[in-house]
């Protein structure tokens, strides 16, 4: 499984140990892909430069669709800490079928495709 994490530079290490915990314990791992700003070390993996938009959510859509077929989305903030190789799917349905009260997050959901899941 490719595992594609969109980036944007922040003044830590999270990207770092993320990476370092993916690749320790996460045994179906064939590649991991991160897409946005080029991180400040060295991996065993592949970086996609993307900019960011002002919209943060679209952003993250970018990036992720600049990676063709299945994938793993990981943040640079998700550390796996055990191994594991099956991730499950939790999901709370369709975006399409949301409709938050939030105005932000209501024009959100209305932009993704139909079929996307709800993994938020």
């Amino acid at each position: 499984m490719r595992v594609v994490i969109p980036y944007r530079h922040a003044n830590n290490n999270d990207l770092y140990y993320a990476i370092r915990s993916i690749q320790k314990n996460y045994a179906p791992l064939d590649e991991i892909i991160v897409v946005g700003d080029r991180p400040t070390f060295d991996f065993d993996g592949t970086v996609i430069d993307c900019r960011d938009h002002r919209d943060k959510e679209f952003s993250i859509y970018r990036k992720l669709m600049k990676v063709a077929g299945k994938v793993l989305f990981s943040n640079d903030d998700i550390f796996f800490m055990q191994p594991v190789s099956d991730i499950p799917d939790y999901h709370k349905g369709l975006c399409s079928d949301r409709k938050p009260s939030s105005p932000y997050y209501n024009r959100m959901y209305k932009k993704c495709p139909a079929h996307w899941l709800d993994f938020d």
